[in-house]
């Protein structure tokens, strides 16, 4: 391949915990793709990678997650990051599509594009098309309040999901690593989701794609070593982590010395109130799945069946995928979609 070509512009890095054959499996599918991949490893028995191509760093560690993502900031040496974790895929054309679009609007700080996830329930699997509200997304403000605010406003006032999983430009990218080592040990695991978002529309415009980018496993759970109890919202609010917010505000005025104390206060204010809304909807539906977990004697996966109950007034089949894409005139091409989808569907086998 070609030392220019635009895949060498790109460092992926997985965050993976245990799950050894999962990540095998995830390192032959990005094998001789061309972009440069750091994988950082929590586990006790390191896998052998001498079979994969020279694009892959491997590094085992025994530490935890937060300081994992401590060290991803000096290992970048390309233009732009993608973070991945260990059991999804992300459409390398689509990639391709967004390193193109990042490298013609110097303007936009980061790239993705539409969502599909992969579930199971008993021996049916199920395909979805998730985070519709990025339908069409864009943010061109030309001042960063005013990005904030349109961002919400797009996805009727509630913050959306997957920030930290798009395509960033490297300036970006380092600018948010500061902000997590600063404030690590993250007494809120959240807090790095809503980084991400408030870093992008700070930095710049944001753009999401009319294609499948990203293919999410709601198959295997997750593998999770922060605690997912204490929201966001709860964090901002809370007295105990008045220090830390401070710190926040102090180096996102050291990192973008053009945005005056007003503006940030009101764009993380934005944040504060958008994200509250998300989690205070996110926290009514657990409470209601467990209130009929409790009435129901069946044994199985509980993520399972939450995944189930999410969607299940959904016709989920493939072809159904299908005709929802393009219905909402999202850009996809079959092959490459069976091969994605089939590729999560088979982590484990």
């Amino acid at each position: 391949m070609d030392a220019n070509s635009d895949r060498y512009k790109l460092t992926i890095f997985i965050l993976s915990k245990d799950k050894n054959l999962v990540l095998k499996r995830l390192l032959e599918y990005w094998k001789d793709s061309g972009f440069r991949i750091v994988v950082l490893h929590e586990t006790r028995n390191p896998i052998n990678i001498y079979d994969q191509d020279s694009s892959v760093v491997y590094l085992p560690t025994c530490d935890p997650l937060l300081d994992r993502i401590q060290k991803m900031s000096g290992l970048v040496e390309t233009d732009y990051v993608l973070i991945s974790t260990d059991d999804e895929v992300f459409s390398i054309t689509s990639i391709m599509d967004g390193i193109k679009f990042l490298d013609e609007n110097e303007e936009y700080s980061t790239v993705s594009g539409q969502t599909v996830a992969v579930s199971k329930y008993a021996n049916q699997n199920n395909y979805l098309s998730v985070y519709r509200n990025y339908l069409g997304f864009e943010t061109s403000s030309e001042d960063s309040v005013g990005r904030m605010r349109e961002s919400i406003e797009k996805t009727n006032g509630v913050m959306g999901i997957g920030a930290p999983y798009r395509i960033m430009r490297r300036s970006l990218f380092t600018n948010y690593m500061e902000a997590i080592c600063e404030l690590s040990p993250l007494n809120c695991s959240y807090l790095y989701e809503v980084l991400a978002e408030v870093y992008q529309h700070i930095h710049g415009k944001v753009k999401i794609l009319n294609n499948v980018f990203w293919i999410r496993n709601w198959i295997i759970p997750a593998a999770i070593d922060t605690n997912r109890n204490f929201y966001y919202f709860q964090w901002w609010e809370s007295p105990t982590y008045t220090k830390e917010r401070h710190q926040l505000v102090n180096l996102l005025c050291r990192q973008y010395h053009k945005l005056s104390t007003k503006e940030l206060d009101e764009i993380l204010h934005m944040a504060y109130s958008s994200r509250k809304k998300a989690e205070m909807l996110e926290y009514k539906r657990l409470l209601s799945q467990k209130k009929i977990l409790k009435r129901i004697k069946r044994k199985f996966s509980r993520y399972t069946f939450i995944q189930r109950m999410n969607f299940r007034y959904e016709s989920n089949s493939i072809v159904d995928l299908q005709k929802q894409l393009n219905k909402n005139q999202i850009r996809f091409d079959k092959k490459e979609l069976s091969k994605l989808t089939n590729f999560v569907i088979n982590f484990e086998i």
